[in-house]
């Protein structure tokens, strides 16, 4: 897919959460969100009684989400 911004080939992948944790992967986790050597780290909330959020826009027409990290 390309970017909806700059036309670059966007990489398929999944956004995952897990307590104060969210990661994108290639592959979901099943058990746990220890950060693999290929995945990126978005939210790593130390603190326990804050619940991480991200900035984001959707297009409600397209089904398509941009997220900044």
């Amino acid at each position: 897919m390309k970017c909806p911004i700059c036309g670059n080939d966007m990489e398929r992948g999944f956004i995952q959460t897990e307590g104060r944790v969210m990661l994108w992967t290639k592959e979901p986790h099943t058990l746990t969100l220890f950060t693999r050597d290929d995945e990126v780290e978005i939210i790593h909330e130390q603190n326990p009684f804050c619940m991480p959020s991200l900035p984001a826009e959707i297009c409600k027409n397209c089904k398509k989400i941009i997220i900044d990290y």
